[in-house]
């Protein structure tokens, strides 16, 4: 069998296996996401750095809680995105794709996903941000992550990308069963836009901030050990080690983030670029061919962020899975001691 007939016998079996298997673990996540980072016992215990104060009269460790609202809106973002892009996949198993024959859905499903997609990745950026700045030494320039600021900067990132994608609603329609960009000109913009705001900043800026982390972090433990050296006379090993603990879970958290991030776009990130350089070249039916499941590879590697995401910081956390577990625990609790009563009504009389 060539490969001209093999690649769509492929395809065909991711979507009839590969996208039911986002759209049932995917979602799922997400709620778990949003129910975990939504309780107040875990923004207390669980995404937390340690902040160390040296100063020449004492020296304080306070645990620093900040509050996980960006994981919490991200996590929403995720959800829409999820749900907006493989439902009509799913969807179309059966029955004529609305995203291909519709064109008022075209436009909708086109803006949904584009604003969902850039404002969740945006706040993941906004996320590492904030964790750096609780690990500066300044105190003034802590202040800068306060509750309200965090929620200003999280309104900002939404108004912006509910704003600036708004342009795919008038310039997309159905053309030949596809739903394309009647401007080509405004099909580019969009490549770039994508490549750039999507696929190449949000990585770069999560990386950096994390190894502003990870050295911010290294000088405050060791700004801890000599004071120790100097002031106090007991050991206190064992709290050192719960400190370096917690700092590597979240150092790793930031990297898996980070990996998962890098590996899921980098596809689709690629193929805009192509398709932009190679938009007007004459192309054989065997490059079309490729070109066409290699979009739809891309396309399907794309969702695994947010269908990992809950997964991921389970792996990775081990306050995470604690966390979830009470959850449960507390669940079938409930569930046990509150059995369904069934209320007797006496007959009127």
């Amino acid at each position: 069998m060539s490969v001209l007939n093999t690649l769509p016998v492929v395809q065909q079996y991711i979507v009839w296996y590969g996208w039911p298997i986002w759209l049932a673990f995917g979602p799922i996540g997400c709620l778990l996401n949003i129910l975990l980072f939504s309780r107040k016992q875990f923004r207390k215990i669980s995404c937390c750095l340690c902040e160390y104060y040296i100063t020449k009269e004492e020296f304080r460790i306070i645990k620093i809680c900040y509050f996980t609202l960006d994981f919490l809106v991200a996590s929403v973002a995720m959800l829409i995105a999820l749900c907006i892009g493989i439902i009509p996949l799913v969807y179309a198993f059966n029955y004529p794709n609305p995203y291909n024959t519709i064109s008022s859905f075209c436009k909708a499903r086109n803006y949904l996903l584009s604003m969902s997609a850039m404002t969740y990745r945006w706040l993941m950026v906004a996320a590492c941000f904030d964790r750096y700045t609780h690990t500066l030494a300044h105190a003034n320039l802590r202040r800068f992550t306060r509750v309200r600021i965090t929620l200003r900067i999280i309104a900002v990132i939404i108004i912006i990308w509910l704003i600036l994608p708004f342009y795919q609603i008038p310039w997309t329609e159905v053309q030949m069963n596809v739903c394309v960009f009647s401007i080509p000109t405004v099909g580019i913009f969009h490549s770039f836009l994508t490549i750039i705001c999507g696929g190449l900043l949000p990585p770069l800026c999560m990386l950096i901030f994390t190894l502003l982390i990870r050295h911010n972090l290294a000088v405050n433990g060791l700004r801890l050990r000599q004071y120790r050296n100097q002031v106090q006379q007991r050991s206190e090993q064992q709290d050192n080690n719960i400190l370096r603990s917690r700092d590597h879970q979240a150092i790793l958290m930031l990297f898996v983030q980070i990996f998962v991030y890098i590996i899921s776009n980098l596809p689709w990130t690629i193929g805009l670029v192509y398709t932009a350089l190679t938009r007007y070249m004459a192309k054989s039916t065997y490059q079309l061919v490729m070109e066409t499941f290699l979009k739809f590879l891309a396309e399907y590697i794309w969702y695994m962020y947010p269908v990992l995401s809950f997964y991921m910081y389970t792996l990775v956390s081990g306050t995470f899975r604690r966390e979830f577990k009470k959850i449960v625990r507390s669940i079938m609790t409930y569930r046990g001691e509150n059995p369904t009563i069934t209320r007797r009504i006496a007959p009127q009389t």
